[in-house]
């Protein structure tokens, strides 16, 4: 049961109407009787009772979004074409990060209890369910660019293994024998889901060297790093090509070619799964995996608002497929 003015009272040995002042017209005591009653409220929860009425009686159209990393492109991208969807509709949107990191997913799921969301979009870590269940949020769901629930939970994706298969598969047709895939911690699962997509359509022309990174600066430079290390072999074991598996890495493997002076694609060819801007103007220009990010915000925000308005109760699962736009950083061999 939530605490009452009268339970605050009582703790702190005064009157129920002085703690009544205290929170509904604090210019009438005193600033350390005020402090006194605000602290003993929020031990005792009722602040949270407050907070959970007045969101509650305004009837709020506030929807919470959580994505892995705003300093990442793609992920950039997608907030607009949700908030751009949601703004249109007369919804507010709070935005958090996880960081790919399942304890800071549950932190941010808990603090936003209080704020009397009507919907949440959220990019997961694997946990995310666990998380979920344990907050008692009871609001529509809708996962984007990964899926960790196929039964309970809407979702949009990108077929990523597919995406990957376009990048080695054209390469293989421009005859390319040696293939690095440099991909980031196969715990995420955009990453895991691309290295199987490599290795399906490369067989024994690819090989995955994965990132123990995270972070689009932890990926950036460790791209560079593994790049560097590959380039000094033999040129009968050097690879003719190298795939980075998100725009994070792509920019670390062609700062590495550029200061060895390594020619692209004279001596490497480089595709880069996602498509930045600045592939596009490089030189020479990026061929790229294209992903369909403002599809799969413009898909996810309609759906989850049918969803809070039209009570739809079936689970809807879409996977959008990826294409390859090939620039000058390829060639054949």
């Amino acid at each position: 049961m939530a605490a009452t003015i009268t339970d605050i009272a009582n703790a702190l040995d005064i009157s129920p109407s002085t703690v009544s002042r205290a929170l509904k017209n604090p210019k009438l005591i005193s600033i350390k009787t005020r402090d006194l009653v605000l602290k003993k409220a929020q031990e005792l929860g009722y602040i949270s009772k407050l907070r959970q009425s007045a969101f509650a009686s305004e009837n709020t159209k506030i929807i919470g979004i959580i994505v892995a990393d705003i300093s990442n492109a793609f992920n950039n991208k997608l907030v607009k074409s949700l908030m751009d969807v949601f703004s249109a509709n007369d919804y507010s949107v709070i935005l958090g990060t996880s960081y790919e990191d399942p304890l800071i997913e549950n932190k941010i799921l808990r603090q936003w209890l209080d704020f009397g969301l009507c919907g949440l979009v959220v990019m997961p870590t694997e946990k995310f369910i666990h998380s979920y269940s344990q907050t008692n949020l009871n609001i529509p769901v809708i996962q984007i660019d990964r899926c960790f629930d196929t039964e309970n939970l809407d979702s949009v994706t990108e077929d990523n293994v597919y995406g990957a298969s376009l990048a080695v598969e054209y390469l293989l047709s421009l005859n390319h024998k040696r293939i690095a895939f440099i991909s980031g911690d196969n715990s995420v699962f955009t990453f895991s889901q691309r290295c199987k997509g490599a290795l399906q359509s490369g067989k024994d022309n690819v090989e995955i060297i994965s990132l123990t990174s995270k972070a689009y600066e932890d990926l950036y430079i460790g791209a560079f790093e593994k790049t560097n290390f590959l380039m000094m072999r033999d040129r009968a074991r050097r690879p003719t090509a190298i795939i980075g598996a998100n725009n994070a890495i792509t920019s670390g493997i062609v700062y590495a070619l550029n200061l060895k002076g390594i020619k692209i694609p004279d001596e490497v060819s480089v595709i880069s799964y996602g498509d930045s801007r600045w592939c596009r103007f490089f030189n020479p220009p990026i061929t790229a995996v294209v992903q369909p990010v403002e599809q799969i915000g413009t898909i996810a925000a309609n759906n989850l608002i049918k969803r809070i308005t039209l009570e739809d109760s079936k689970v809807e699962q879409i996977c959008l497929q990826s294409m390859l736009l090939t620039r000058a950083s390829t060639s054949a061999i």
